[in-house]
């Protein structure tokens, strides 16, 4: 019965237990919830402090990098994609793509395009944003539009709008 209050939540059941044992898996589990609270500081802290554990927690890498973009914690961001890169995160599309993002949105275009040129995948939407936005940002409507033309599953008119937006947001960094 000494843990019942411990139960009244899943943060409440892991907090504890990161109270007891701090460690990657832990403090994953505590930033889960807290992202899933709305509560970005603390989750993104703890989401990058499971990847800094030894050895780094890199189960969830994706987390670590979606957490600061989304509450738009920028600097932040970038900081994940170093973690990430000391954690020896998987290097697939989808972090590949988060990757380029991040520093698309501050205005690191070489290296936002170089992280989507490192997959082969040539329809995928985030990895072709990306391009797609550093080709307009560097004056090449061409590579552009043939970015736009060749992501799969995205209208060109949304493709378009997140394509402003991205550029909007890496000008005002």
């Amino acid at each position: 019965h000494q843990r019942l209050p411990d139960w009244q939540s899943g943060l409440e059941l892991w907090a504890s237990a990161l109270g007891h044992e701090v460690n990657g898996y832990t403090q994953a589990a505590v930033a889960h919830e807290l992202n899933n609270r709305g509560d970005g500081p603390r989750a993104c802290s703890l989401f990058a402090a499971a990847l800094q554990d030894d050895p780094p927690y890199t189960t969830i890498c994706e987390n670590a990098l979606r957490c600061p973009l989304r509450y738009g914690y920028l600097d932040k961001a970038v900081e994940a994609v170093a973690l990430a890169d000391a954690a020896r995160c998987p290097q697939d599309d989808v972090m590949l793509g988060l990757q380029g993002l991040i520093f698309a949105h501050v205005g690191r275009w070489d290296e936002a395009l170089a992280r989507a040129e490192r997959s082969e995948n040539q329809t995928d939407p985030t990895l072709n944003l990306v391009r797609a936005a550093a080709a307009r940002q560097a004056g090449d409507e061409v590579g552009y539009t043939t970015r736009r033309a060749a992501t799969a599953g995205v209208s060109a008119d949304e493709f378009d709008e997140h394509a402003a937006r991205l550029l909007d947001a890496a000008a005002r960094f």
